[in-house]
């Protein structure tokens, strides 16, 4: 290798490794000329003249030998011209070329620098160095709490990505340029900080949910005001007076809530008797009475009760009294999919159950044939290409109704019900919403009339009411273990 080809050997190895990721706009602009620049080539391996001049057919004058005897051994970049390549359609002489990799190839004396093999590497120097050049022109810009110091060489990313330091004093840190400015409809932020924006969000809720129980009595202590957080659980801490003794204490806030702390300490030892729960219902567990204490893998015991869950019937279940207390339980396990569509959901979220949902009819194919199809969903484009992606593509919408979700659910599930012997059951499990398909029995236009009624139906009762009228026709499969008195 000589100490002209050295450099340039040099750039090439490092285009495809992290070193090329460092460079900046003058060093990728310096390497890209330093490799368009003629190479060397070892003039002992130049044919002689004779020989260069015997590879052209019949020279016709002196001028025209003399000419092409100047072009033996002109370079450019990495190509040297070696001897006659034949002519263009125009008669113009093209001439063979040594690459400096070793291929040969032809073409006319100027206006190329390789075989192909620099290609690559210009045109990646040439795309790093536009990214970089519009990177650099955003150093200074300020995006919520953080600054562009620098372009990033990190490369998590196709996307370009910029050094920045937030204002809260932590360490500079890459991020994707296009994470710190709003994008889409809602004109999102991805990137706002590092971190500490939404861990300041965070501890403000908590506070404000927090400053709700100050002033608030609990057992023999009451809440006088918050204090910091606990060092090691990071807990809220509070300020408290303890109504037996007539001291203060400082506590943590969820102790209180939960009823692990009852006073001060002070209360400890006593034979005084347990607060009685029985007769506490929350949603379908109801306290029949206490039992068993229970240790946890830490040390710490913890109080149990004996509850009867409404929902199934099961009357030996038992639960953390806390659970009972923060309301942090619904049932024994029976009910065990809330906010998703079942009769429970409905009957305990009014959230979930008034938002907008759409009940569609549409034409599906399945295989090599086509069938009917009821469904609901929030979003039914979505909801058409999750369809596509699982190869049962809507071929044709045929209505697409919007109600609230409890009646779009209500609807769908009386369609089915009154269409039950239409129902493709064989399909279950092996295509995406095969049970909500109709086999090729069912007529388009009886589909259309049961869904037309029902839909009107709705639309004007309540959707209690209508669950109502349905009476002792409503399946089992709606909500397990739930009786209707």
């Amino acid at each position: 290798m000589t100490d002209c080809n050295s450099k340039k050997i040099r750039i090439l190895n490092e285009i495809y490794t992290e070193v090329f990721d460092t460079w900046d706009s003058n060093e990728l602009s310096d390497a890209a000329e330093e490799l368009k620049t003629p190479w060397h080539f070892d003039p002992d391996t130049q044919p002689t003249k004779e020989k260069y001049l015997s590879t052209f057919p019949s020279l016709d004058s002196e001028n025209s030998k003399k000419n092409i005897v100047k072009m033996l051994g002109r370079i450019n970049g990495r190509l040297r011209i070696i001897g006659y390549g034949g002519k263009t359609n125009q008669g113009k002489i093209k001439y063979k070329h040594e690459c400096q990799c070793g291929k040969l190839t032809t073409g006319p004396a100027s206006g190329l620098i390789s075989c192909g093999c620099l290609k690559g590497p210009l045109n990646r120097i040439k795309a790093r160095e536009r990214s970089v050049k519009k990177l650099e022109e955003k150093i200074g810009e300020k995006h919520n709490r953080l600054t562009i110091v620098g372009v990033s060489t990190e490369r998590i990313s196709d996307k370009g990505m910029v050094l920045v330091q937030c204002n809260c004093g932590s360490e500079e840190f890459s991020v994707v340029h296009q994470s710190l400015i709003p994008r889409g409809r809602n004109q999102r932020v991805n990137t706002k900080s590092c971190g500490c924006y939404e861990r300041e969000q965070t501890r403000k809720r908590h506070r404000e949910n927090a400053l709700k129980h100050v002033d608030t009595t609990k057992h023999f202590l009451r809440i006088d005001k918050l204090d910091g957080y606990d060092t090691r659980s990071s807990k809220q801490l509070a300020h408290a007076t303890c109504l037996a003794c007539n001291t203060e204490t400082i506590i943590r806030l969820n102790d209180y809530l939960t009823g692990r702390n009852k006073s001060c300490g002070c209360l400890q030892g006593t034979t005084g008797q347990r607060k009685s729960y029985v007769g506490r219902r929350i949603f379908y567990l109801e306290v029949l009475g206490d039992a068993e204490d229970r240790i946890l893998k830490g040390g710490r015991t913890v109080r149990f009760a004996l509850c009867k869950c409404h929902a199934c019937g099961r009357e030996d279940y038992e639960v953390r009294l806390d659970n009972i207390i923060n309301e942090q339980q619904v049932s024994c396990g029976c009910i065990q999919f809330r906010d998703n569509d079942n009769l429970i959901s409905f009957l305990t979220n009014s959230t979930y159950a008034t938002r907008k949902s759409t009940t569609y009819l549409v034409e599906a194919k399945v295989g090599e044939t086509s069938h009917l199809k009821i469904g609901i969903a929030y979003n039914f484009l979505n909801r058409k290409s999750v369809a596509k992606n699982a190869g049962t593509p809507y071929i044709r919408t045929i209505t697409k109704p919007s109600f609230s979700r409890d009646k779009s659910w209500l609807l769908e599930q009386i369609v089915l019900l009154r269409l039950k012997k239409y129902k493709m059951m064989s399909y279950r499990g092996k295509i995406k919403g095969g049970t909500e398909m109709f086999n090729n029995r069912l007529k388009e236009d009886v589909l259309k009339e049961v869904f037309s009624e029902e839909a009107e139906k709705l639309k004007s009762t309540s959707f209690l009411d209508r669950l109502a009228e349905m009476n002792c026709e409503v399946p089992l499969t709606w909500i397990r273990g739930y009786k209707f008195k």
